[in-house]
């Protein structure tokens, strides 16, 4: 199923939000993934394991990722969105590192990347949310727009001009706490199905004034409606 087409001006747009799927039977609300890939640390390269939890209905999510050598964790880093806040932790080096970032920039980066995650891993958000829309750009992109608190915020979507299914998505986000946004973009491939939902079995992640990946997850497993749900059981 490669997506569904939507006018505008008189130009027809593909945009694939796989909407087809709700009437498939396929709309899920809660997702968890896991997979592993490879994170970049200040240019050092780590082995890395992760495993994320979505609630679409409550607009939630938390990853949890492990960056290894020779197989023993030496990092671990914790990922969440609740309530409308963002907040990123790692720790680490036997104690040694014990970080926690905080704030609205931090809100907006995870807000961001949580949107961007659900299009490829739990595309029912896209149809839960009457705030959420897209505006036609050309034959092969869109834009997402999602809300961001009382604001809103977006992501440029490019998809597969075959396929229909998500190739990249480009946005301004903080990196941290930084000044200024930076350009980000995520990039979709390996698309293959699981139970059913089309997902995206490598995803990586790129700073544009950095010009190459600093993280890259392959997807090995997800379930999807399982007992996950609410804000409390994703920040535990």
């Amino acid at each position: 199923m490669s997506g569904w087409l939507s006018k505008n001006g008189g130009r027809e747009t593909r945009i694939s939000t796989r909407a087809a799927l709700v009437a498939a039977g396929s709309f899920a609300v809660l997702a968890v993934v896991w997979g592993r890939g490879e994170f970049s640390l200040n240019g050092l390269w780590f082995p890395a394991r992760f495993k994320s939890y979505y609630d679409v209905s409550g607009l939630a999510f938390r990853r949890d990722m492990e960056l290894t050598w020779f197989g023993m964790p030496v990092f671990r880093g914790r990922d969440t969105f609740v309530d409308g806040k963002g907040a990123l932790e790692i720790t680490g080096l036997f104690g040694l590192v014990d970080l926690a970032y905080e704030g609205e920039k931090i809100d907006q980066g995870a807000n961001l990347a949580m949107w961007g995650e659900l299009l490829g891993y739990a595309p029912s958000a896209l149809l839960l949310d009457p705030r959420v829309r897209w505006e036609p750009i050309d034959a092969n992109t869109a834009r997402l727009i999602f809300p961001f608190g009382e604001a809103e915020d977006s992501l440029r979507v490019e998809f597969d001009p075959e396929t229909g299914l998500m190739t990249r998505m480009t946005g301004m986000r903080y990196r941290g706490e930084e000044a200024e946004k930076t350009p980000w973009h995520g990039e979709g491939s390996s698309w293959r199905a699981v139970r059913g939902i089309e997902m995206p079995h490598r995803l990586a992640a790129v700073w544009e004034d950095q010009g190459e990946p600093y993280v890259v997850l392959g997807l090995e497993g997800a379930e999807h409606d399982v007992d996950v749900s609410g804000p409390e059981r994703i920040a535990e």
